[in-house]
């Protein structure tokens, strides 16, 4: 009985909630790409840049407040423009962590994770090197390598106030003609 209630609480749980799993297709195709310059995107700026690729290199992902989903990118590419894309279709999206998670089963035909935050992050908060044992011995432990962060650039909107002030005079009944306050003077 039990194991047949789990795909209709998971069919509940998925119908109920705005997490999306999907896999984004390539955009280009080759070796994984390190080139710093093949990571720009206009309305993203580069927070931390993702460092080692060799076989011995760690980094870490973001381990931090304001998770809100992620999705795989094809290993055949470091699409950074396909994440940011992605981060645009999720409401409240405004930091991206892209990196790579090796001997982890469960990612689907890639190792390449982009994650989504809806606060942004530094380069301090790269704390989950992975470590994880997620697969039978003798399959070794998840780590992470060239994990990096974009935060969207703040939209910017400008406000012009005027402010009149008003030198109109009055005649009290004493017949001296006296000057109102500028209601500005003292701030």
């Amino acid at each position: 009985m039990l194991i047949t209630s789990i795909p209709l609480l998971l069919s509940y749980l998925l119908a109920a909630s705005d997490v999306v799993f999907s896999t984004i297709p390539p955009l280009l195709r080759g070796k994984w790409h390190t080139d710093i310059s093949a990571r720009s995107t206009s309305s993203y700026t580069l927070v931390f840049p993702g460092t080692g690729t060799g076989p011995t290199d760690r980094d870490g992902s973001i381990q931090g407040s304001g998770y809100l989903t992620y999705t795989v990118v094809s290993n055949a590419t470091y699409n950074v423009a396909a994440c940011l894309q992605f981060c645009d279709s999720v409401s409240g999206c405004i930091f991206v962590n892209l990196y790579y998670e090796f001997n982890n089963p469960g990612l689907v035909q890639s190792n390449l994770k982009c994650s989504l935050y809806s606060i942004n992050h530094t380069a301090a908060e790269k704390t989950n090197r992975g470590g994880q044992q997620l697969a039978p011995l003798p399959a070794g432990l998840t780590y992470i390598q060239q994990s990096s962060g974009y935060s969207k650039s703040p939209t910017v909107t400008t406000t012009t106030t005027t402010a009149t002030t008003s030198t109109a005079t009055t005649t009290p009944s004493s017949g001296i003609k006296r000057r109102k306050p500028d209601p500005w003077l003292g701030r």
